[in-house]
């Protein structure tokens, strides 16, 4: 592979979100400090830079969604308390809540597309500002 190009199609992006597994899944994973999503996050920034990954030219990267309007968060907006209940815990506000299905496809699309030359071993939240406003700059103290 020469500088500065990356071979077409080879990409490869993880996406997850608790809005699809249900609401006892949700509980556990919030009990038990989400350990699936971070263990998923920590493996993509440790496998991403590695020879198997970058090495071979593929670009490793998950996206976090936020609350989308997808069958998968329809027992979140389906029901009024649970979803006021979600938004004030995870307000999105950037965008709005919930988010559009395709404001996320267009992030994947361009992550496992040929312009991404240089993104990799990164989660990416699509999820309104969700994230950040939780977190905030705990992770760069």
């Amino acid at each position: 592979m020469s500088s500065g190009s990356t071979p077409a199609g080879r990409t490869c992006v993880v996406t997850g979100s608790a809005s699809g597994i249900g609401a006892a899944t949700a509980a556990l994973l919030r009990e038990r400090g989400a350990t699936v999503q971070r263990a998923l996050n920590r493996w993509v920034r440790r496998a991403a830079p590695s020879a198997e990954w970058a090495g071979a030219g593929i670009a490793l990267n998950a996206v976090a969604p936020g609350v989308v309007d997808t069958p998968a968060a329809a027992w979140i907006l389906g029901d009024d308390e649970v979803r006021r209940t979600v938004e004030t815990a995870s307000p999105q506000p950037f965008g709005g809540f919930p988010g559009r299905p395709e404001w996320v496809a267009e992030l994947l699309c361009w992550l496992a597309g040929p312009d991404n030359r240089f993104v990799t071993g990164q989660v990416v939240f699509a999820d309104g500002g969700a994230e950040a406003a939780a977190v905030g700059d705990r992770h760069w103290l």
